[in-house]
């Protein structure tokens, strides 16, 4: 693993600590990088107890764990046609 790769994984790795990415979408990103399975899910692991420190145990606004979801409004829609509508 060159230096660059090593910075690219570290900082995907620090990503989903961080609550930015999802677990399956860093493990994506580690796979494309050539991360094994065990390696990447090694670093997921190791670098989450070092985000909890760092931020106290506190998820950003607007991270996908906060979202709440509601119904959204709809509006009937019609279109012109030969026959009618």
């Amino acid at each position: 693993m060159t230096e660059l790769q090593r910075y690219l994984a570290e900082e995907v790795a620090e990503d989903h600590a961080d609550g930015i990415i999802t677990r399956r979408e860093a493990m994506r990103r580690l796979g494309l990088l050539g991360v094994t399975g065990g390696v990447a899910a090694a670093m997921l692991a190791a670098e989450s107890p070092a985000a909890e420190a760092r931020k106290g145990s506190e998820r950003p606004k607007g991270s996908p764990q906060d979202t709440e979801w509601g119904p959204v409004a709809t509006e009937e829609i019609t279109f012109a046609g030969p026959k009618g509508t």
